[in-house]
């Protein structure tokens, strides 16, 4: 498989922040790079929408996530993977999420794979799910997704205002089970795509 990786926000963006002082966007990048290191092991070929600590475009926001589809799109991968942490006024909320675009599409295999093998992974954490049409994933109208031509999922990891979740987000164990499951997920989505 072909995968781009979206470490999502990016300086001058640090997305949300912790308790601690924790940015959204460093945690995103780690993981991404956990991600793209797992992939290529399993002999994939993975790339990453951002590499650095900045943003492509650090001054117009509307075209750096314009651009983040569009690599996706134009170099033909197999599917695109958003990384965000979650945030809420509520220090108490906590979950993970998985999300695709508005109506059933061909993102939402892709997006049941991932929340499955993360339960596996993380049985112990919230799994925030909106079942009301079948499906776990959530559905939004991101910009990232709804622009993507191939199979898009953005996924909250968990709420980096929750002082726990924000420990689990930080712990570099925890960046490679993440980095684990996301991979298992995407290979049974491809297995499943395959054999259908």
């Amino acid at each position: 498989m072909k995968i781009v990786i979206d470490p999502g926000h990016g300086a001058p963006d640090s997305g949300a922040v912790g308790p601690t002082g924790t940015r959204e966007a460093d945690i995103n990048l780690k993981v991404a790079h956990a991600l793209a290191k797992e992939l290529a092991a399993r002999g994939h070929i993975a790339s990453l929408t951002r590499s650095g600590t900045g943003r492509l475009y650090r001054d117009d926001r509307a075209a750096d996530l314009r651009s983040r589809p569009a690599f996706a799109n134009r170099t033909n991968a197999s599917c695109f993977i958003s990384l965000h942490c979650n945030a809420a006024a509520n220090s108490a909320a906590q979950g993970f999420e998985v999300y695709t675009t508005r109506g059933r599409d061909r993102s939402d295999p892709l997006a049941a794979a991932i929340f499955e093998a993360w339960n596996c992974m993380f049985p112990q954490q919230r799994k925030r799910a909106d079942m009301s049409d079948g499906d776990a994933d959530k559905e939004s109208d991101f910009v990232v997704l709804r622009t993507c031509n191939v199979p898009a999922v953005l996924i909250e990891m968990g709420f980096i205002s929750n002082p726990e979740e924000e420990r689990f987000l930080l712990a570099p164990d925890n960046h490679e089970k993440i980095a684990a499951a996301i991979s298992n997920g995407l290979e049974a989505w491809n297995d499943n795509a395959r054999n259908a």
